[in-house]
């Protein structure tokens, strides 16, 4: 059976745009509740079908600080990781007074394992494992 010009577009749109995983950690010391709720609500809207865990109250780690507020999510994008580092940190800036109250990390892209370190602290192993039941 002969493939029509529509049916070949529609397969190489299927393969061509994969789709990856990403995990991501979300971090806030200054109103925490209100500036990640605004960073929540931007991630929403960029990756729809996001999912986040309950948010874990830390103390900072090698900083003189407030204690910070942290929670992580997943989600599947289209988009590239260089993509999502620019939309990301566009969203830090817009989600708090002094341009970036909230911290937005991207610590796992499709099979890319980023920011080793941070796997290795304990409020991002709990998180995970919060992470893994949703």
């Amino acid at each position: 059976m002969p493939y029509d010009s529509i049916s070949v577009a529609r397969l190489y749109l299927m393969f061509a745009m994969k789709k990856n995983e990403v995990i991501i950690s979300l971090g806030s010391n200054t109103r925490p509740r209100e500036n990640m709720g605004k960073a929540m609500n931007a991630l929403r809207e960029m990756l729809p079908g996001i999912v986040f865990t309950d948010t874990l109250k830390t103390e900072p780690i090698g900083i003189e600080s407030d204690a910070f507020l942290n929670c992580m999510a997943k989600a599947t994008t289209e988009e590239t990781l260089d993509s999502l580092n620019r939309q990301f940190k566009e969203v830090e800036r817009n989600s708090g007074d002094n341009g970036h109250s909230t911290n937005i990390d991207i610590l796992a892209f499709g099979d890319q394992l980023l920011r080793p370190s941070d796997w290795e602290r304990p409020y991002i192993k709990a998180l995970y494992e919060l992470l893994t039941t949703l």
